[in-house]
């Protein structure tokens, strides 16, 4: 993406994750073919988005994997961000997932008992692969995940650049 583009809609893509905690996921079904679309809480932890399914069901492949598509809106309907995601289920067993969980108590305001509970419910980890973001009354934006990762990460950002030099 050129880069008066991106300092363009940057600073748009990280107040969206930041006023935002819910997002819809649609993930293609196995059985039917079908797209499922269903509206869950997310979080975007090392350049990676985490669901968590409350049907306790996302259909993966024979690879554990699922090609899905993350959609992020405004509370305003102002703005959103969709990006297409190959997905895969954190095990419980994984050090990541605890991180994970707490990372999403942390953002929906969880007491210790409502913790407990999300412990249980599975979680799904997304790599973004592609991304669109659109704001109203504006074109919308192509963003590659390295994009995605540049904007909400800014200061990691300017520290890889200034330690590659």
């Amino acid at each position: 993406m050129p880069e008066h583009l991106f300092h363009r809609i940057a600073p748009h893509l990280l107040s969206l994750h930041r006023q935002t905690t819910l997002s819809w996921v649609t993930m293609l079904s196995q059985n039917t073919q079908a797209s499922q679309a269903r509206q869950t809480f997310y979080i975007m932890l090392d350049g990676l988005y985490y669901i968590g399914s409350f049907d306790h069901t996302l259909p993966c492949n024979a690879h554990g994997t699922q090609t899905g598509i993350l959609l992020i809106e405004a509370p305003d309907s102002n703005s959103c961000l969709s990006i297409i995601t190959q997905a895969r289920q954190v095990k419980r067993k994984e050090k990541r997932h605890q991180r994970v969980v707490e990372a999403i108590a942390r953002k929906l305001k969880l007491m210790t008992q409502q913790l407990n509970q999300l412990a249980s419910i599975p979680l799904f980890e997304l790599t973004p692969i592609q991304g669109c973001f659109s704001k109203a009354g504006e074109q919308n934006y192509v963003l590659s995940s390295a994009d995605l990762e540049r904007a909400l990460y800014p200061a990691l950002h300017r520290l890889q650049t200034e330690l590659a030099r």
